[in-house]
């Protein structure tokens, strides 16, 4: 089973490369080790968020419409955690997380020994970033394509973070971020177990 050309792949090396990690760092005043740490775990909380919101009619419009308006920035990723607008980055995370926002942010806080606030400077770099590029990808964000149903954005996501493999109805981003951890890095192992307790919040297993 391989994990290539797949957008959670894409997301993770263009968010922990370097130049990222010290970008992070120098936004929340962790070092970029921590920081990677962050990162790893946040990812797919942030990405089941969106494919949870897809899921729901009035979050599958309203994430559309910000998927759109964010393909259009342009840049790397790495520049755009750089420059990220960190005030739209919150409002990113207010609407993904919701009510959870507060117990995710001090488990990943927890986790890689930061402050909560340390953790929502990282996130909201991230959030920015992460819907420009899921939006640069989406097949579905062009114009002509505005009334597709909840469930098509909410499948889109999942294939594109797949790289097109098939994948069962109750597949979810935190398997497939398990997956991708056990075939690529050993050392994804040990943020497992923390991945697993986030997973129970975002798909009720």
């Amino acid at each position: 089973y391989t994990m290539t050309n797949n957008l959670m792949n894409v997301l993770m090396n263009g968010m922990m490369n370097q130049s990222s990690l010290q970008s992070l760092s120098q936004k929340s005043g962790a070092e970029p080790s921590q920081v990677q740490g962050v990162v790893q775990s946040a990812l797919p909380v942030l990405l089941q968020s969106m494919v949870n919101n897809a899921g729901s009619g009035q979050g599958e419009e309203a994430l559309s419409q910000a998927l759109n308006s964010h393909a259009q920035k342009g840049g790397s990723l790495e520049e755009q955690l750089r420059d990220a607008d960190t005030a739209d980055g919150s409002k990113i995370l207010g609407h993904l997380l919701g009510d959870k926002q507060t117990s995710v942010e001090d488990q990943l806080a927890q986790n890689a020994g930061l402050q909560q606030s340390q953790v929502s400077s990282i996130l909201a770099a991230m959030a920015p970033a992460l819907l420009s590029s899921v939006g640069k990808q989406n097949p579905q964000s062009a114009a002509n394509n505005q009334n597709m149903s909840a469930n098509n954005l909410a499948g889109a996501l999942m294939e594109m973070l797949s790289g097109g493999q098939s994948h069962g109805q109750d597949m979810n981003v935190f398997d497939l971020a398990a997956r991708g951890g056990k075939a690529a890095q050993p050392e994804r192992q040990e943020n497992l177990g923390l991945l697993s307790s986030l997973a129970g919040m975002f798909t009720g297993k």
